[in-house]
């Protein structure tokens, strides 16, 4: 029975033309479909559970499928072994999935829409996600690479807002971040570096400067380093609980060292300034100087010592032409002056009106 023969027939039994006014219903579990060599090249297939219709080739190899079923309507290409190819289909959600597969019909890549967040994902032969590539609903792209086992190892993404960046981030086998690295909108480049004891290294670069920083196993600051907005170098070491108690800097006026008391008061600094000049001050808990040892501008030595209102006591002075000792009464005036120079030494007393009371020689 040729071609036209069987489509006769099949309006034959419909009771008038395909497209007539009067149908009959034909019900059947299995239909197949031949070609005019008698050859099955389709076969349509329903049971509860799904309905199936297999494309075949004249030897009766399945090429393609279409179907319902319980995980929604899907198209199936095969391989000339008969092995899926590929596989389109939509779940019951409404989210659509295109997926490829290796000559074992093991899918190696996957393309899904979950809501609206589509995903691109690339597997093994044993089926693990190895490499996905993500855009989240806020149109926020990842880039996501994972280990044999499933982890998570290496993350890229941009994200968008007032503190929007681009990133890159390194995990180790138990998913724990190691590396990170980010730029911002602005250019403002960072990157942290985290041991496996919590320990961190973090650099950054911006409109205040460029630091380092390193924080212990207990993120507490331990040490900062780097670069001012005004391009003067410093170094700060903190104790165990993140509380600053030595620096180092250079600036364009002075150099020097600063030492803290576990309160973050100043207590102690060694400077250089822009003469040259060495000093050494000594301060209280109130941040008031009390011992300054320094260089005079003729490059003797001078010492002040102050009381704890910031009034100078005494000063010992070095000079090569005249050495002296200075003593004050607490409102600051002078009363004693002890001096050696050329002629020898002399010392002189005065009142508190600053007239003198005693002089020898």
């Amino acid at each position: 029975m040729d071609l036209e023969a069987r489509v006769r027939r099949l309006e034959e039994l419909v009771a008038g033309p395909v497209f007539g006014d009067q149908t009959k219903t034909i019900r059947a579990r299995r239909v197949e479909i031949v070609n005019e060599q008698g050859q099955v090249q389709t076969v349509l297939t329903i049971t509860q559970e799904q309905a199936v219709m297999v494309l075949t080739d004249p030897g009766r190899n399945a090429k393609a499928m279409i179907g319902v079923g319980k995980e929604g309507p899907h198209i199936i290409l095969t391989r000339p072994d008969g092995n899926v190819a590929l596989r389109l289909g939509v779940s019951e959600k409404g989210d659509p999935t295109i997926s490829l597969s290796d000559a074992k019909q093991q899918p190696v890549v996957m393309l899904s829409l979950t809501g609206n967040n589509p995903a691109l994902d690339f597997r093994d032969q044993q089926g693990m996600v190895r490499l996905s590539l993500n855009v989240l609903a806020s149109g926020t792209p990842f880039i996501t690479c994972h280990d044999p086992q499933g982890t998570r190892r290496v993350s890229l993404s941009t994200i968008e807002g007032p503190n929007g960046h681009a990133f890159l981030s390194l995990h180790d086998a138990n998913g724990k971040e190691h590396f990170f690295a980010a730029v911002a909108d602005g250019g403002t480049p960072q990157f942290v570096i985290s041991g496996t004891d919590g320990s961190q290294l973090m650099f950054n670069a911006g409109n205040q400067g460029t630091t380092v920083v390193v924080s212990d196993g207990q993120q507490q600051l331990r040490l900062a380093l780097g670069l001012s907005d005004k391009n003067d170098p410093f170094i700060t070491l903190y104790n165990d609980q993140s509380k600053p108690r030595v620096s180092l800097g250079v600036g364009e006026e002075y150099s020097g060292v600063a030492v803290n008391d576990s309160h973050e008061k100043g207590r102690v600094t060694m400077t250089v300034n822009a003469d040259e000049r060495p000093a050494i001050t000594l301060r209280d808990e109130s941040n008031c100087q009390r011992i300054v040892l320094t260089e005079m501008p003729d490059r003797s030595v001078g010492v002040a010592l102050y009381d704890p209102q910031g009034k100078l006591m005494a000063m010992l002075s070095g000079r090569q032409d005249c050495r002296g000792l200075l003593v004050n009464d607490p409102t600051g005036r002078p009363r004693a002056i002890l001096t050696f120079g050329p002629e020898g030494p002399a010392l002189v007393m005065t009142d508190e009106f600053g007239k003198e009371t005693y002089s020898a020689p």
